[in-house]
C-alpha cells in the first residue's frame, strides 16, 4: 500500500515538473515573440527613415555645389565679359531648379514617412492589444492547469477563466472546448495565437 502511494506521489511530482516546464517555455516564447516583433518593426522603419534622410542630405549637397558653380560663373562673366558662358548659365539654372524640386519632394516624402509611421504604429498597437487579450486568457488557462495538477495528476483544464468569468475567447477561434484537453495542446494553441499576433505586426 505504501509503495503505491509513493509511486503515485512520484508520478504526480513528475507531472507537475513537466507541466511547469511547458508553461515556462510558453512564457519564454511569448516574451521572445514580442521582443522579436518590436526589433523587426523598429529596424524596418529605421531603415526607411535613414534612406529618406540620406536622399535629402545628398540633394542638399548637390544643390549647394550647383549654386556655388553658378555664383562662380557669374563672377567670371562679370570680370572678363565672357558672353560665351551664356549657354552654361541656362544649363546650370535648369539643373538648380531641378535639384530644388527634387529636394522639395524628398522632404515631403520624409515628412510623409514620419506621419505614416505614427499612424501605422497606432493601428498595429490596437490589433496587438486585441490579440493580447486572447493570449492573456490562454496563459491564464495554463496557470490554472498547473494549479490543478496539485490536486491530482488527472486534473483537467477548465473552460472558464476566473479572472473574466466567461468562456475563453479563443474557443471561438478553434471551435473546440478546452475541457479535457491537456496542457500540451493548450501550448500548441498558444503558439498559434502568437503566430497570428506576429502576422498582425508584420
Amino acid at each position: 500500500m505504501n509503495r503505491m502511494l509513493v509511486i503515485q506521489m512520484l508520478h504526480s511530482k513528475a507531472m507537475e515538473r513537466r507541466m511547469r516546464a511547458e508553461c515556462d517555455v510558453v512564457f519564454a516564447e511569448e516574451m521572445g515573440f514580442r521582443e522579436l516583433i518590436s526589433l523587426e518593426e523598429g529596424f524596418r522603419w529605421e531603415e526607411m527613415l535613414n534612406w529618406a534622410e540620406l536622399e535629402v542630405y545628398q540633394l542638399k549637397l548637390a544643390l549647394t555645389e550647383q549654386e556655388m558653380l553658378n555664383h562662380f560663373r557669374f563672377n567670371v562673366v562679370g570680370s572678363f565679359g565672357l558672353d560665351k558662358l551664356g549657354e552654361k548659365e541656362m544649363t546650370l539654372h535648369s539643373s538648380i531648379m531641378g535639384l530644388r524640386n527634387r529636394l522639395e519632394q524628398a522632404e515631403k516624402d520624409l515628412n510623409s514617412i514620419n506621419s505614416r509611421h505614427t499612424e501605422f504604429l497606432q493601428e498595429k498597437m490596437r490589433k496587438w492589444n486585441n490579440e493580447k487579450e486572447a493570449l492573456d486568457l490562454q496563459m491564464e488557462e495554463l496557470r490554472i492547469r498547473i494549479t490543478r495538477l496539485n490536486q491530482g495528476p488527472d486534473a483537467l483544464a477548465p473552460t472558464k477563466s476566473p479572472r473574466s468569468g466567461v468562456v475563453d475567447v479563443t474557443r471561438s477561434r478553434t471551435e473546440t472546448p478546452t475541457e479535457g484537453i491537456h496542457i500540451s495542446y493548450l501550448t500548441e494553441r498558444t503558439k498559434e495565437a502568437l503566430s497570428r499576433a506576429q502576422d498582425i505586426l508584420s
